[in-house]
């Protein structure tokens, strides 16, 4: 947005005025548009939406819950760019924003499949943009036996992996940037045990994938 920080003033007035239309008596449409629009004046407004966090993660999460996958998908979208922005602590909500998320990364094999997987993908960024703002409040211990999983994967050459191939390698380089020794140990993601599953992966695919390694900055982990 133009104005940025300055609309601050201003959406004392907006947010309530937006916010009727998020009813279960407006459509569909109209209540996505709501969180949709919303969600751009949060990432506009920056740290400015701060003094209205409560009332706007009230809405998120509410938004989370609701019947269309548009709108929850928005929602999510919406909740991580709060996340990330605010500068209000609401990392006591982290878990409950986490379980509101949740369901979101339960793709169908229906007619809603297309709009499922953008939901997903949005949940995904929402809990990135909270990563990056306090990973600390987040359960991130668990993130070894998910990169476990993910080895298995490449190791199977699994066609999930071919398809988020190039994805997943710059995970694997953002990482690994984060896990040397030079950083200190509360900025470290990962321990060192998955480091070196990580490295002897990396290893093994730069014999079939050598290229790819390289345009990612990864060949440097591999000496």
């Amino acid at each position: 947005m133009v104005l940025g920080a300055n609309f601050a003033q201003a959406f004392q007035q907006f947010l309530p005025a937006a916010s009727k239309y998020y009813n279960p008596c407006y459509s569909s449409t109209d209540r996505n548009n709501t969180i949709g629009l919303l969600a751009e004046v949060i990432n506009g407004l920056g740290s400015a939406v701060s003094p209205f966090t409560e009332d706007v993660l009230t809405l998120g999460v509410k938004a989370t819950k609701d019947d269309d996958v548009e709108v929850r998908s928005n929602a999510a979208f919406f909740l991580g760019l709060l996340a990330y922005w605010t500068t209000v602590d609401i990392s006591s909500q982290y878990l409950s924003i986490l379980k509101y998320l949740q369901p979101l990364f339960i793709v169908p094999d229906d007619a809603s499949r297309k709009k499922s997987k953008r939901a997903k993908d949005n949940a995904a960024g929402a809990v990135a943009r909270m990563i990056l703002k306090n990973k600390a409040a987040l359960p991130l211990d668990q993130s070894s036996k998910c990169f476990e999983a993910l080895f298995d994967l490449i190791q199977m050459l699994h066609p999930l992996v071919r398809t988020h191939f190039d994805h997943i390698l710059a995970v694997f380089a953002h990482v690994l940037q984060n896990s040397v020794p030079a950083v200190p140990k509360e900025k470290v993601m990962i321990p060192a045990e998955t480091r070196e599953q990580l490295v002897a992966v990396l290893r093994q695919l730069n014999s079939q994938v050598p290229n790819q390694l390289a345009a990612c900055g990864l060949t440097a982990y591999i000496q």
